[in-house]
């Protein structure tokens, strides 16, 4: 109930940070929660995640920086590329302090929001998936016509 109306809400728990909250249905989209990604939109994550390792600028601070704003907007694709890029930079020549911290935070969201999906079994098996797409691994995309479940990330 909101302002004495009856009002549908969603609640939420986050076990890392020992929260609990409800959210009013009609403002989901507005407080940044969308389903967890699924069917399509998770085969254009794998695709991104397998795409051609994109060159940032050389200098290690503007590419913090470019990265930072794409990691700002809170979109999963953007996500993905950062991690991508990151992880194949981090591999082949490493990366500076900063991006490291970076990738390993962007990392961690991209992971937890995978062990989501339905037909991916968890944090391991969502690592494992993460990497063999950065690596251009055959992976299998679960079979999920893009059935919501009850679901849901925040950004």
């Amino acid at each position: 109930m909101v302002g004495g109306v009856d009002t549908p809400m969603v609640a939420l728990h986050s076990e890392l940070h020992q929260l609990s909250l409800q959210v009013p249905v009609a403002q989901l989209e507005e407080v940044g929660l969308r389903e967890v990604v699924a069917g399509d939109q998770l085969a254009k994550l794998r695709a991104v995640l397998g795409e051609d390792f994109v060159e940032e600028p050389s200098n290690w601070s503007r590419r913090f920086k470019s990265y930072e704003q794409k990691v700002a907007t809170g979109d999963i694709m953007l996500f993905a590329e950062v991690v991508r890029d990151l992880s194949r930079r981090n591999w082949d020549k490493g990366v500076s302090p900063g991006e490291k911290r970076l990738l390993e935070k962007v990392r961690k969201q991209l992971i937890d929001e995978l062990a989501l999906v339905d037909g991916i079994a968890g944090e391991e098996a969502a690592e494992a998936y993460l990497d063999a797409a950065i690596r251009g691994e055959a992976v299998s995309t679960p079979s999920d016509p893009g059935s919501p479940g009850c679901r849901a990330r925040a950004y």
